[in-house]
């Protein structure tokens, strides 16, 4: 499998019930910060080719912000 459809298949998992206490717990992970502090940055350097050797052809792909999307 190759390690896009992988990193997907990950991130696309439901997050726990918001209205259980693990919500909670599942928020204060150091993943869940990380993304929710960063990603958007992350995405439009990524997105303007930002990145040292970087040319249009490695934009991040549109299953990226939707499988964050469902990871929120």
């Amino acid at each position: 499998m190759p390690a896009a459809a992988r990193l997907q298949q990950r991130l696309a998992h439901q997050p726990p019930n918001p209205n259980s206490s693990t919500r909670a717990t599942f928020e204060r992970t150091l993943l869940y910060q990380t993304l929710a502090e960063h990603f958007e940055t992350w995405f439009k350097l990524a997105s303007a080719g930002q990145f040292d050797g970087q040319g249009d052809h490695h934009t991040p792909k549109p299953f990226v912000r939707q499988a964050i999307a469902k990871y929120f």
